[in-house]
């Protein structure tokens, strides 16, 4: 694969590694909370999570414009692994400490991720390196999953947590070899935040990243708990799906964004992600289930290389860190979103209300379909007006 750089597989291997630990465990948080009568603590956690993640993701740049995208990464590497660890202490306010930590830490290891494949990548092959990325991701979120289950049957949570918390020290030794860039200053960084987070046109956009977070925040919050009720605790694993399909998938899907526009790639998860939600509302099978579950697994599959891809195409240099953050902002707020209503909303309902903020944001993105990219990031850098990015 000649079109995809060094630095972007050893990114991908890193990346693989760290969800390997964390991913394997976020699926069974809420479960293992429940295991000792205090499931909303689990909920609380990972919500906070995606608070912190909201709130801190528009002003990761400062710090990364200070210290480089390779530390960055590296720090959060550490919180990741304090986070899990955390867990064994099943005290509340150790857990929403670690929790509000991992959130920051988790904005700017994502911030610096966008930053740096965009980087590093021609323009031609965005998609391409975002759904090889894409692969490692996922396959190892896929692989903690299976060993996470694996290790609670044969052990204990304790014992998983331990163990998961050693994975990515792992990552954080290979990123020694990561290239580092330039440190890009500003003269006036809450001002430029400012102007992303105001801009009509990215903000339109952002409900992309809103939709597949969502769909996401589902398969953590409340699909374990239906497969654990129709199924049995063992077959949760089956929520792997969603990890398991861009492994085959998303390399292909980033490929053809390339070739046929993102466009074509962003409407197409739409309509599977709307198809997936009916089944799963009107039918209440077994066997709906876990098609349902395949649909939205492979709607995650589609849009999530191509809105990667997407985020190089209609920024610039000096506006990229910026829209990377405040598409992580709005990414957490959709997964946030699903956590709370999962919370509180325990039946097939909560695929109706999917199904109907899916329609909104198809309505809210309708007058962009005719829009070409370079127009849009040419709108997008009209509305956020001169930034103040100096490369040193």
């Amino acid at each position: 694969m000649k079109s995809i750089p060094k630095t972007i597989k050893l990114l991908s291997i890193i990346f693989l590694l760290i969800f390997c630990a964390y991913n394997g465990v976020q699926q069974y948080i809420i479960l293992f909370f429940s295991s000792f009568g205090a499931s909303q603590l689990g909920f609380y956690s990972l919500i906070l999570i995606y608070i912190s993640f909201a709130i801190c993701n528009p002003f990761t740049v400062i710090l990364i414009s200070k210290i480089g995208v390779k530390k960055s990464i590296q720090i959060a590497i550490i919180c990741y692994s304090l986070f899990i660890l955390s867990l064994i202490t099943r005290s509340m306010y150790v857990v929403y400490a670690s929790s509000t930590l991992l959130g920051a830490a988790a904005a700017l290891l994502w911030t610096s991720q966008g930053s740096y494949l965009v980087r590093v990548t021609k323009k031609d092959s965005l998609g391409i390196s975002s759904g090889y990325f894409t692969t490692f991701l996922f396959l190892g979120s896929t692989i903690g999953i299976l060993f996470s289950g694996f290790i609670i049957q044969q052990t204990s949570y304790t014992v998983l947590f331990l163990l998961a918390s050693i994975i990515p020290i792992f990552g954080l030794i290979l990123s020694s070899k990561l290239k580092e860039f330039t440190n890009i200053q500003s003269t006036n960084h809450l001002q430029d935040i400012k102007k992303a987070i105001t801009s009509p046109t990215a903000l339109r956009l952002s409900t992309i990243w809103f939709s597949v977070s969502f769909t996401l925040g589902l398969a953590i919050g409340f699909i374990p708990i239906e497969i654990k009720d129709k199924l049995g605790v063992r077959f949760v694993g089956l929520t792997s799906i969603f990890y398991l399909l861009p492994i085959f998938l998303s390399f292909y899907w980033g490929k053809l964004s390339d070739e046929k526009g993102r466009k074509i790639v962003i409407i197409a998860s739409f309509v599977v992600n709307g198809i997936g939600l009916l089944l799963l509302f009107l039918f209440h099978s077994s066997l709906s289930l876990i098609i349902g579950m395949f649909l939205l697994a492979l709607s995650s599959s589609m849009l999530i290389p191509t809105i990667s891809s997407l985020v190089g195409d209609i920024s610039t240099k000096h506006t990229l860190e910026y829209l990377v953050g405040l598409f992580l902002m709005v990414q957490s707020l959709g997964t946030i979103s699903a956590l709370i209503i999962s919370a509180f909303v325990h039946s097939e309902i909560l695929y109706l209300i999917s199904f109907i903020i899916l329609t909104l944001i198809s309505l809210i993105l309708l007058p962009m379909i005719k829009l070409k990219v370079e127009e849009i990031k040419h709108k997008i850098s009209e509305e956020m007006g001169p930034v103040h990015f100096l490369d040193e």
